[in-house]
């Protein structure tokens, strides 16, 4: 079946709220590193533009099969990034101790 939930998600990613912040919180602390900032939210969108606009091409490469694994891949994926950073959110609370070795210590 088609799931036309996920399309959406790349755009809040490139240039949504989150995206956004990050920039600002990165200028706001390095104020003499703009161009290098420029430089890399500019080689991020030039490489998002290119994968999108393969879109079409990797679809025929990968096949159905070949989608439905990186579907799942990515959902892995997404789901380590977030359990790593609710981790993170408890650690820098107190709620669990610090991991021997983890960075930060």
């Amino acid at each position: 079946g088609s799931e036309p939930f996920i399309v959406p998600l790349a755009v809040p990613a490139v240039a949504g709220p989150g995206a956004l912040s990050i920039v600002l919180l990165l200028r706001e602390a390095r104020p003499d590193a703009g161009l290098m900032l420029f430089g890399a939210v500019t080689v991020a969108w030039l490489v998002s533009a290119v994968i999108l606009s393969a879109a079409a091409w990797l679809q025929r490469v990968l096949r159905d099969e070949g989608i439905l694994a990186m579907e799942r891949l990515m959902g892995l994926v997404l789901v380590i990034i977030s359990v790593q950073m609710f981790l993170d959110a408890l650690r820098s609370l107190g709620a669990i101790p610090a991991a021997a070795g983890a960075p930060g210590n």
